[in-house]
């Protein structure tokens, strides 16, 4: 149970609550442990005004994306661009408590992270034991960049969108990007990891519909190329009813791409990517029901195994 668990999008708290010059009144500013344990326990005692800081903190950096073209499951090809905005500079000044005393930081926005100017700063200001997660295209992970994260032995994973196994996919899905030139970037990140003994815990992500449900075992194969430790899968998330032209020429439907007509060949699929991960001691999970066709209920054991957490989950409690 997350007993405590009372985090925030910073931008809404901190500028009402910690501003510049108050940081000598916080109880345990720069102690990620101690905060931790008076959050518990003022959380047990049903306090409502808190001398602790939230321990786990989500800090959104930008909204904005380094993929001109929006990814086809992007709510950017519904979502106005005059919508997206990121923090300034009163926000990072107003953060840094945040920021030295949680215990767990978020970097999730909707956006790509790494493209926020503040985002090497935000991870210079980030000291061990806190630790930060946050879900990228890695497009912009640079060897600098993956250096100074590693350097800072802050990370607790991240996890990299790539909705696509092989490069026909993917240039469907995501065609600003370069698969090339993530894998690239994952396998250099993982191989310093191990040259400075750190654990890299990536994740590759795949948002499943009918274009790329073919690539689901592929994943896992991919996974094990570049080093990562873990793959997630989901379905398309319901409301969303956009229509896109993808380079191959033909239509993305969102509805459409997510009925999946052929349910026996979408099981067969997770299936087999259940018995690859398994082969290779990868963790393979899923946010949702990964079995949908006639015969799902004869995989309660695999649904249970695959099912058991869910997306940026900070503690496996």
């Amino acid at each position: 149970m997350r007993l405590f668990y009372h985090g925030i999008t910073a931008c809404n708290y901190l500028i009402k609550t910690v501003s510049p010059g108050s940081s000598t009144k916080i109880k345990y500013l720069g102690d990620p442990e101690k905060n931790a344990e008076l959050a518990r326990e003022e959380y047990q005692e049903g306090k409502t005004v808190l001398e602790s800081l939230p321990p786990i903190i989500t800090f959104a950096l930008t909204t904005f994306c380094n993929n001109k073209i929006p990814c086809m499951i992007c709510d950017r090809n519904t979502r106005p661009e005059s919508g997206d905005s990121e923090v300034n500079r009163l926000a990072i000044e107003a953060a840094k408590p945040l920021l030295q005393t949680a215990k767990m930081v978020l970097l999730h926005c909707g956006g790509e992270a790494m493209l926020s100017k503040h985002f090497d700063e935000v991870i210079s200001l980030i000291n061990p034991p806190t630790k930060v997660s946050f879900a990228t295209n890695a497009m912009l992970m640079t060897k600098k960049r993956a250096d100074l994260m590693l350097e800072k032995d802050i990370m607790s994973d991240f996890v990299v969108s790539l909705d696509a196994s092989t490069t026909e996919t993917f240039k469907i899905m995501r065609p600003s990007s370069s698969f090339e030139t993530i894998l690239k970037n994952i396998t250099y990140y993982t191989k310093r990891a191990k040259e400075l003994k750190r654990d890299s815990n990536i994740k590759l992500n795949m948002t499943v519909c009918e274009a790329n449900l073919k690539d689901v075992p592929g994943l896992v194969d991919i996974a094990v190329q570049v080093g990562a430790t873990e793959v997630d899968y989901n379905h398309l998330n319901s409301g969303q009813d956009h229509a896109v032209p993808t380079t191959a020429g033909w239509d993305w439907d969102y509805k459409e791409q997510a009925k999946f007509t052929d349910k026996a060949f979408h099981d067969e699929m997770f299936m087999e990517a259940y018995r690859r991960a398994k082969k290779h001691d990868l963790i393979i999970n899923f946010v949702g029901r990964p079995f949908i066709g006639p015969n799902a209920k004869k995989n309660e054991e695999i649904i249970e195994e695959m099912c058991g957490r869910v997306a940026f989950q900070e503690t496996k409690e």
